[in-house]
């Protein structure tokens, strides 16, 4: 089982979830 993948998506999520965290502290 490659994990490196499943890494890879994860990372990608996590930058998603930071970036709209961002927006958020942005608007308020």
């Amino acid at each position: 089982i490659d994990n490196s993948n499943s890494l890879d998506k994860t990372k990608e999520q996590v930058e998603i979830i930071w970036q709209e965290l961002i927006s958020l502290a942005d608007s308020i």
